[in-house]
């Protein structure tokens, strides 16, 4: 699969202001060999809980346990939102796209992974 990982919070401006594109294309991809991980980097568990249920969220969402939990650190993250788009392969090949340029991506490496694979040379 594709996958969009998203490293985000209630907490950041930029983040929410995004959900709605995230949506759209968590919706548009639902029938494609694609996924959307969010790594919610909200301080306190309940209250993530909380807002994820007034505002939906249409994608799995672990709790990092703040900004500076083990996978914000393991990854190098710096500021909000961090975006990565990873291939079939697990390989990150876009970061820090949003907006049509995270749909872009994501539909190219789809594209990708739909063309046939040349034969092997012999």
């Amino acid at each position: 699969k594709v996958l969009v990982l998203d490293f985000w919070g209630f907490w950041c401006g930029p983040c929410v202001r995004s959900l709605p594109e995230n949506r759209k294309l968590v919706q548009r991809h639902q029938d494609d060999p694609f996924a959307f991980l969010g790594i919610a980097t909200d301080p306190d568990l309940q209250e993530f809980q909380t807002r994820a249920r007034t505002d939906p969220l249409p994608w799995r969402n672990a709790w990092a346990g703040g900004t500076g939990g083990a996978w914000p650190r393991s990854w190098g993250i710096q500021r909000f939102p961090s975006v990565y788009v990873l291939d079939a392969r697990g390989v990150v090949r876009f970061t820090d796209v949003r907006g049509d340029a995270l749909e872009r991506a994501v539909q190219s490496l789809l594209d990708e992974m739909r063309r046939p694979t040349p034969p092997h040379p012999r």
